[in-house]
């Protein structure tokens, strides 16, 4: 959420007449951002982004994303992106959970964040017996 704060305000002062970019996001986060400083409406927010609320199902340019709500403290979507033959799935922050599964599966990678590295390791490879890699800074996976 303060990742998108600062967008906001590095495209406001940046590029303010550029059309709105596209987040997709859980209902309530454009709501957020616009009470971190906005004294309108959020018609500042509505000229920098064009919020798509999740979970839902969209078509952006040759990709299908598909998201899921996924259990949390907040508000917080999965979401898988097929191209062609190959399909992504993203979690953020989400416990163990039948949606976490259904999003997951039969996917050609899974990338989930983490905060305990080895700890999270551990937990994957007690349920999975596929390669696990922890992601590295300059990391390229190449799929297909």
């Amino acid at each position: 959420m303060v990742d998108l704060h600062a967008l906001f305000r590095a495209r406001w002062f940046a590029s303010r007449n550029s059309p709105p970019l596209p987040v997709y996001a859980a209902v309530g986060v454009r709501e957020r951002l616009v009470s971190m400083d906005e004294p309108d409406d959020g018609a500042d927010v509505d000229r920098i982004f064009a919020f798509n609320p999740l979970p839902g199902n969209y078509t952006v340019g040759p990709l299908t994303l598909s998201a899921l709500d996924l259990p949390d403290q907040v508000p917080n979507s999965g979401v898988r992106i097929a191209f062609r033959d190959l399909t992504i799935a993203y979690t953020g922050d989400a416990g163990p959970s039948e949606a976490l599964a259904e999003l997951a599966a039969g996917v050609d990678l899974l990338l989930a964040e983490a905060s305990d590295r080895e700890a999270t390791r551990a937990a994957a490879a007690a349920l999975f017996a596929g390669p696990i890699a922890l992601a590295e800074e300059g990391m390229v996976i190449s799929l297909g």
